[in-house]
């Protein structure tokens, strides 16, 4: 159904409304934030990608429609929040399926008020002149969209001969809202990261040699959608052999030989949030033993780093944390040759390793929020979700690196919360220890 919603209890009800009364709470005095959900994009002809919702306009309301607009304000003599959706149109609903009544939407977003778009300029105008600052979450938000308000506000102040507007970004403060995940969107990730985890787990024991790539990302796949899920977080990434040393490799389209370790780095969407998860294994079953080594090299780094995660330690930290290790690692089998502090003063490591420990993980696979705030870096807090993923890649072209190391690509990224007095990791029900593994296969 075209007009699907998300959510539809009173329980995300009150969250919805939470969410909003935050954000509120966040903007200056008679103040209001403009934000857009976004329009379909055109593929070719007369076909439309599939509409993803803005991540914060389905953070701040659940509603999963194009071509809506949300107003926001902080003057207590105005609805705190409005919400405009399209008008009704009897032949899209012949052909793709009838809209919500606002009955309807009104009950499951928990906004204030529903108007369909004819009435929004109108509104626009109106709130425009009782407010003096104006929100835009310039980060989400196309510079046309940005114009056509700003235009719009601007002309209704002149008319009227008051005071331009001041403008203010919505987007730092809609980051801090989503960097701290709540136990509604917590328990939601966990099935998502978990329902993922059980598709890798499903890959690594069928996989077999001489298989496509593409094979392998369909059983990833319909593993998924007979589980009811319709979306992926991000285009899967199925690198058998060295397509394994290219970071964002997707083309998904070789076939992968015997002895090949295959990288797979892949996870759904439930309800908009994402799950991330990076497995690397032998489609024979059994690592060889220079795979077995890079393999636990990479694994005992990543363990270590996560070993680290609680309240107050940073990315810094671990990314540091993630370069001496594996600068150590390099130097033991002499693909380094330079004392430690040499090796990571010169950055000697990034023919082997050239990408951050991590990322947010969110309604974004790299979700929103900072990772320093100024020169420093922004500490852990409990709530936050986040991905560690260390990895050494030996490509071809490396010409120092010995032959029984080319194209050899091992990443192992698993989903992380950050609780009260450490770290839960999420995604640990997906297999990564070489016995593990290889186990599956036998």
């Amino acid at each position: 159904m075209l007009f699907s919603m998300m959510w539809r209890s009173l329980s995300m009800l009150s969250v919805y409304h939470q969410r909003q009364m935050k954000l509120i709470s966040s903007l200056q005095e008679h103040a209001f934030a403009v934000l857009f959900a976004g329009k379909k994009r055109l593929r070719n002809g007369d076909v439309h990608y599939p509409f993803r919702q803005s991540s914060s306009f389905l953070y701040l309301t659940g509603y999963t429609q194009a071509d809506a607009w949300l107003i926001l304000s902080s003057n207590p003599n105005q609805p705190q929040t409005v919400l405009f959706v399209s008008n009704p149109d009897p032949k899209q609903a012949r052909w793709e399926g009838g809209a919500l009544s606002k009955a309807d939407i009104l009950a499951l977003t928990g906004v204030t008020e529903v108007h369909y778009l004819s009435d929004f300029e109108r509104y626009l105008a109106t709130i425009s002149v009782l407010h003096k600052h104006c929100y835009l979450p310039f980060a989400e938000m196309s510079l046309t969209s940005q114009r056509d308000i700003q235009d719009q506000l601007a002309a209704s102040k002149r008319k009227r001969s008051i005071g331009a507007l001041g403008y203010a970004d919505l987007s730092e403060i809609l980051a801090k809202l989503r960097m701290i995940k709540d136990e509604t969107e917590i328990t939601i990730m966990r099935q998502a990261i978990h329902d993922s985890g059980e598709a890798h787990r499903q890959v690594i024991q069928s996989a077999r040699a001489n298989q496509f790539e593409y094979q392998l990302e369909n059983t990833f796949q319909s593993y998924l959608r007979e589980r009811g899920y319709t979306a992926l977080a991000y285009p899967s990434i199925v690198a058998g052999g060295s397509n394994a040393c290219i970071l964002h490799y997707t083309d998904n389209n070789q076939r992968i030989c015997s002895g090949d370790l295959v990288l797979i780095d892949a996870g759904v969407e439930k309800n908009g949030y994402a799950a991330d998860i990076t497995r690397t294994f032998p489609v024979n079953g059994q690592f060889s033993p220079v795979q077995q080594l890079v393999y636990q090299a990479v694994l005992s780094v990543q363990e270590s780093v996560i070993q680290m995660i609680k309240p107050g330690c940073d990315f810094g930290q671990l990314n540091q944390c993630a370069i001496t290790l594996i600068c150590e690692f390099l130097i033991e089998v002499g693909l380094i040759r330079a004392s430690l502090v040499e090796a990571i003063e010169k950055q000697l490591y990034l023919p082997y390793y050239f990408h951050s420990v991590g990322h947010w993980l969110g309604l974004d696979v790299h979700d929103v929020g900072p990772y320093k705030h100024h020169d420093d870096w922004i500490p852990f807090e409990p709530g936050m979700v986040l991905t560690i993923e260390p990895g050494l890649y030996f490509a071809r072209d490396i010409t120092d690196c010995p032959r029984e190391y080319h194209g050899l690509g091992v990443r192992i990224e698993d989903d992380i919360l950050v609780t009260q007095t450490g770290c839960e990791v999420l995604s640990s029900a997906c297999p990564k220890q070489i016995d593990e593994i290889e186990e599956l296969r036998h």
